[in-house]
């Protein structure tokens, strides 16, 4: 439940919030994919929403991962996993008047291969909005089928990952080797866990 009104306050607060989602072939640091792991059990559907199931979801944001960071080879190796929590595809609606938006909220973790250690003790939590890179009131459940929403959307939160992990490698030096990054080993996060 609280995910739920989590989405609901987030889409009513943060609708308008911008995010740089143009897909980029330029290199950052070494980067280069891994493995790619995406879970989530019951995932929550957020009010107003089509179904969709757990593989769906899960599924289509597999292959948008492996498109979106599968092209860079940088000589370093890191794996990215995401739990999706909760989803939200928008229905048709009433333009101008009510058109739920699709949103989908997850968290995200990346490890480093070679050390087999992981960026950040705790995983980010990320919330991707459907319009929040554009002013309109018109969300996608006017124009898309549910097949074609979850393609978009999953396509769209691989790019949103994209840009996070450039601006970690811009502030935090993540994927450069010569920056000594601190990173946390599995006995780590699991002692943080405990406490």
């Amino acid at each position: 439940m609280r995910l739920v009104i989590g989405l609901v306050l987030t889409l009513t607060l943060f609708g308008c919030s911008k995010l740089n989602l143009e897909r980029s072939s330029d290199p950052f640091g070494d980067f280069r994919l891994g493995h790619i792991a995406v879970y989530g059990e019951d995932i929550t559907k957020g009010p107003f929403s089509r179904e969709a199931t757990d593989d769906e979801i899960k599924g289509a944001l597999y292959v948008a991962l492996q498109n979106q960071l599968g092209q860079y080879t940088g000589a370093g190796e890191y794996h990215i996993v995401v739990i999706v929590d909760a989803y939200t595809l928008g229905k048709p609606g009433i333009p101008l008047v009510f058109s739920p938006q699709t949103a989908l909220g997850f968290r995200l973790s990346v490890w480093d291969a070679q050390t087999m250690t992981r960026f950040d003790l705790t995983p980010e939590k990320l919330l991707f909005l459907e319009n929040a890179n554009r002013r309109t009131l018109f969300g996608s459940g006017l124009r898309q089928t549910r097949e074609e929403q979850i393609v978009s959307l999953t396509q769209s939160v691989a790019q949103q990952i994209d840009t996070w992990l450039r601006e970690q490698h811009a502030t935090k030096g993540w994927f450069d080797p010569d920056t000594e990054v601190q990173k946390y080993s599995l006995e780590e996060i699991e002692a943080a866990m405990t406490e």
